[in-house]
């Protein structure tokens, strides 16, 4: 990882905003027939983050997956030194790479019906600190309701039901790539 001076931090801060409010936007396609079912997100300090989004096409009737990555270290490499950063438009743009994986209906119905059958605490008790770890994130948006949980790295007691969903989830999609 690359050790940014101060000059650098804040470009890398606003570089960083940019990218998380392009993963939670997602990339699911603008068709009026395709609906986002959930989004899962994986953002680890030092590495690439990661959007899955769960999709279906209504016309289709079909489910499909559209995976984001925001390549943390091709975008840090841009500020390693001044030099290097003169190589590059002003302002930065995150390196975003986008693509799409069909699903079997039977697993996203069931992945979805999971989800809808949880039971968790709004708010839970939480005493964690710390330094590095990942955070994850569980959004969803129905129209006229919607919700994001995010958590770091240790689930709250409370929320385990939902990290357990959550990792068998992921380790499922991920296995698409």
């Amino acid at each position: 990882m690359v050790l940014l001076e101060e000059f650098q931090q804040k470009e890398w801060s606003e570089l960083t905003k940019h990218a998380m409010e392009r993963l939670r936007k997602g990339n699911t396609p603008d068709l009026a027939r395709v609906r986002q079912c959930f989004q899962i997100l994986v953002m680890p300090s030092f590495e690439d983050h990661v959007s899955w989004e769960v999709c279906h096409d209504d016309k289709a009737e079909a489910y499909f997956a559209v995976c984001s990555i925001w390549r943390v270290g091709t975008d840090v490499a841009k500020l390693e030194t001044p030099i290097v950063r003169l190589r590059h438009p002003r302002p930065l743009f995150p390196t975003i790479e986008v693509e799409q994986f069909p699903l079997q209906s039977e697993w996203a119905e069931i992945a979805i019906a999971s989800l809808k059958s949880l039971s968790i605490s709004a708010m839970p008790d939480s005493k964690i600190i710390g330094l590095d770890g990942t955070f994850y994130e569980l959004a969803f948006d129905a129209g006229f309701f919607s919700a994001r949980y995010r958590w770091w790295s240790v689930p709250p007691f409370r929320w385990r039901p939902l990290d357990d969903w959550f990792q068998e989830t992921l380790s499922s999609l991920e296995k698409l790539k």
